[in-house]
C-alpha cells in the first residue's frame, strides 16, 4: 500500500487521502440573463455549484472540447433582480506549488495531491442548511421537466384527440433547502393519461458550503 496521509471526521468520514487530488475552487462568477453560458478552460474533472436568488435555474446543457467545458443555464420563474452565483471546482494541478510558503502533500508519484494555497471544496452534511453559512448545489444536470399525454374519448369510446402538456423547471432555493420546482400548463390527471419525466433531483446532487469561497 502506498505511504498516505488521511484525515478523518470525527464520524469515521474520509475527509482527506492524499492518494486522491483535491478538489479546490477554480473560478466563480455571476449569471444575471436567462440562457447564459459559462466556460472554463483547463478543466480536468470539474464540478458546478451554484445557488438561484430570486429564480429556479438548471444548467441545461453541458459539452467539453479537449479541456474546455461549456455550461448553459436556464432559469424559471424569474422575478426582479434574479441572479445566480456559481463556484467551479476542479483537480489541482499535480505539479510542485513553486512560490509562496506552502503545505503540500504528494502521492507515490510525485503528484502535488494537496495545497494548503488552495481554497478546497467542502461538502456539507445536510439538506437543510443552518443559517450563517452560504450553500450551493451541485446537481446531475438538466431541468426538470414532467410530460402528460391525455387521451380524450366521445361517449362511444371513439378517441377524440391527444393533450400533451409539458411542465419545465430547475433548483430553488429558500434561504435553507434546495429542491426542485416545475410550471406550466397541467391537463386534469384521468382515465388514459400517461406521465414520463425527469428531475435531477433523484438523479443525484450534493450540498457544497461555500461560505467566503
Amino acid at each position: 500500500m502506498d505511504p498516505a496521509s488521511v484525515l478523518w471526521a470525527d464520524d469515521g468520514r474520509v475527509m482527506f487521502d492524499s492518494r486522491w487530488p483535491q478538489l479546490a475552487r477554480v473560478a466563480k462568477g455571476r449569471i444575471t440573463a436567462n440562457s447564459q453560458a459559462i466556460t472554463f478552460a483547463g478543466g480536468t474533472v470539474p464540478v458546478v455549484a451554484f445557488r438561484p436568488i430570486n429564480c429556479n435555474a438548471a444548467i441545461e446543457t453541458q459539452t467539453r472540447s479537449g479541456s474546455t467545458f461549456t455550461y448553459n443555464f436556464l432559469t424559471y420563474q424569474r422575478s426582479s433582480g434574479f441572479y445566480i452565483d456559481y463556484w467551479i471546482y476542479d483537480r489541482i494541478a499535480p505539479t510542485k506549488p513553486t512560490s509562496g510558503n506552502n503545505l503540500a502533500l504528494f502521492d507515490a508519484s510525485g503528484n502535488c495531491t494537496f495545497d494548503i494555497t488552495k481554497t478546497p471544496m467542502a461538502i456539507a452534511r445536510q439538506a437543510s442548511q443552518p443559517s450563517g453559512r452560504t450553500y450551493a448545489i451541485a446537481p446531475a444536470p438538466g431541468p426538470a421537466w414532467r410530460q402528460t399525454a391525455q387521451e380524450r374519448f366521445d361517449s362511444k369510446g371513439n378517441l377524440i384527440d391527444i393533450i400533451y402538456t409539458l411542465q419545465m423547471g430547475g433548483w430553488s432555493f429558500n434561504g435553507s433547502t434546495f429542491s426542485t420546482q416545475m410550471f406550466g400548463a397541467s391537463a386534469d390527471i384521468g382515465q388514459g393519461t400517461y406521465e414520463g419525466g425527469y428531475d435531477p433531483a433523484a438523479n443525484g446532487y450534493v450540498i457544497l458550503d461555500v461560505t467566503n469561497h
